[in-house]
């Protein structure tokens, strides 16, 4: 069966606008452990993609302030109650 036009039009767009997210994705597998200086690529597009990369890029700098000698004896945070 063929698929209409729009159908293969709508996969390509879609493709397109997730490509952002799989690159952050790759990115983060990337990641190691040791790698006490890892960021992610923060898109240039003023979007929700870019406010993901840069809030995970926020979260890594935590994890990385926890991780360095002197804060292992630091409280963690803590953790937030669900909303409503």
């Amino acid at each position: 069966m063929r698929r209409p036009r729009y159908c293969s039009q709508a996969w390509a767009l879609a493709g397109a606008a997730l490509r952002p997210v799989e690159r952050m994705r790759r990115q983060v597998v990337e990641i190691s452990e040791h790698d006490t200086a890892a960021t992610l690529e923060i898109p240039a597009t003023r979007d929700e993609i870019a406010a993901l990369a840069t809030t995970l890029n926020g979260l890594l700098m935590r994890l990385q302030a926890g991780l360095l000698p002197g804060n292992a004896g630091s409280s963690p945070r803590p953790a937030r109650r669900p909303t409503a």
